[in-house]
């Protein structure tokens, strides 16, 4: 549908055509990190690369609302948070 009228875009893929996809391959865009409750994890390595500089991921994602009470408390000012506050919080979203 867009193809025909001149718009940008390309195709959606789904984590397996991601994984497989030779360009992602040639230019080492998969990467396996260890998760401390989900084990072996295979990323997608980060999207640009620059000749000069190193851009790798080095640490696992974030648990479900892992760093919330991080987040409220010293970024946002947050003082009065206990942890059953955040739990709603979490809850909530």
């Amino acid at each position: 549908m867009l193809e025909g009228s001149g718009i940008p875009c390309g195709p959606v893929n789904d984590m397996k055509q991601v994984f497989s996809d030779p360009q992602v391959i040639h230019n080492k865009m998969v990467i396996d990190i260890i998760h401390s409750t989900a084990g072996n994890l295979r990323l997608t390595g980060p999207a640009v690369k620059y000749s000069n500089s190193i851009n790798e991921a080095r640490l696992p994602p974030p648990g479900f609302a892992e760093h919330t009470d991080v987040i409220l408390s010293n970024i946002l000012s947050y003082k009065s948070l206990n942890k059953k506050n955040i739990n709603l919080m979490v809850w909530l979203h």
